[in-house]
């Protein structure tokens, strides 16, 4: 079987696509499946390439930098060529905010070819969301199936107005060889200066929708009750420089350090390192950092919706709470740091349970029985 994976991201980009097409992609690889990625191109990359099985192909054409997205007519053709020519036997958009990849659903559906997109998104309803969404329906609406990552995202595709039964609901994986209990963080510890200060940690892109700033904005609070705590972000995006910014009105350049962005193995070690790690967002579809973070036995701070309420267990790996109050954020993050009896209770339970239900290989496995009920 050929199976042509689509969007406009993977690594070295960041971010939960950029991770699944890869991950997904390598999975699907080592099982027998052809797999082929379409994507832009940058300046300075081959055209194609292979990378850990999955053969690279570029389409040339306008990306808009500041959101890594192909839009010109140009790529759009050059991709239905490819399409068109590839002899792929399934089409899998793999984000909905990929033009590429809706544009590559809108031709598996003109020549026929079964298709399938997953959704990343656990978005509430509301008018502005549907209107949003309005461009893209079209396409999305008539795909045969839909792969959501967890129970929040198949509610939001069933909100965009997609028939329950077309949806399955696939959790991502974690890399168990990356991620675990026996990576050493001191490393790292020693390269920021944290010696043995309280350490809390975020890893994201950088964007509105992440809410970094609360977080921020949280630690200056802490700072009161752990004066010799250290906050760590990685990351990059469109609030870089924003994030700075507030972080030098409050006094908090010396104990807030900005890593930018992180190879795989370096957010390992950095998890490794933290005492506890956040998720600040408002509400996560299904947060990659979250079961890293389990899976390497640290205690996951995140909000109390969406599909993060799925991976966190209360009080046992962690703790959910409502994202918008940076007075409440900070008062759970200093109880959680000094909380012996949930980080040993984190250590013991995060990596059993992302090793019993959140492998790569078992991501793959369920992929492939929706692409093979397709043809």
């Amino acid at each position: 079987m050929r199976v042509a994976l689509v969007g406009d991201e993977f690594p070295p980009d960041i971010g939960g696509a950029a991770i699944y097409t890869y991950e997904l992609g390598k999975a699907l690889a080592k099982k027998g499946i052809e797999i082929h990625f379409l994507t832009h191109w940058h300046r300075n990359q081959p055209l194609e390439e292979e990378i850990d099985g999955i053969r690279i192909k570029r389409v040339k054409g306008f990306v808009v930098p500041r959101f890594n997205r192909a839009i010109s007519p140009y790529s759009f053709r050059r991709l239905h060529s490819v399409i068109k020519h590839g002899g792929y036997h399934v089409i899998h958009g793999a984000d909905i905010y990929s033009p590429l990849a809706c544009g590559g659903l809108w031709s598996a559906r003109k020549r026929g070819i079964p298709s399938v997109f997953t959704c990343h998104t656990a978005l509430t309803y509301n008018p502005l969301v549907a209107i949003a969404h309005f461009p893209i329906l079209r396409i999305l609406r008539r795909v045969p199936a839909v792969i959501a990552v967890s129970h929040a995202a198949k509610l939001f595709s069933q909100m965009l107005g997609i028939r329950a039964e077309k949806i399955r609901v696939i959790p991502n994986g974690v890399d168990l060889k990356t991620f675990n209990p026996r990576v050493d963080g001191a490393k790292l510890r020693r390269r920021i200066g944290a010696g043995t200060s309280p350490l809390i940690v975020t890893a994201s892109r950088l964007t509105p929708y992440k809410q970094v700033g609360l977080l921020i904005r949280a630690f200056k609070f802490v700072q009161n009750e752990l004066p010799d705590s250290r906050l760590v972000i990685a990351g990059t995006g469109v609030e870089e420089k924003r994030l700075k910014r507030l972080a030098r009105e409050l006094e908090l350049e010396n104990s807030t350090v900005f890593l930018g962005k992180l190879s795989h193995k370096k957010i390992a070690e950095l998890i490794a390192a933290a005492d506890v790690c956040v998720i600040p967002s408002k509400v996560e579809s299904m947060s990659l950092f979250a079961l890293e973070s389990l899976a390497c036995g640290k205690p996951v701070i995140g909000p109390n919706r969406g599909g993060i309420t799925s991976v966190v267990e209360q009080g046992v790996t962690g703790v959910l709470i409502p994202m918008r109050d940076p007075e409440l954020l900070a008062r759970t993050l200093v109880e959680t740091v000094q909380d012996t009896e949930l980080r040993r209770s984190a250590r013991r339970e995060g990596p059993r349970f992302v090793r019993k239900r959140f492998s790569w290989e078992l991501c793959a496995s369920r992929t492939l029985e929706v692409y093979r009920a397709l043809r």
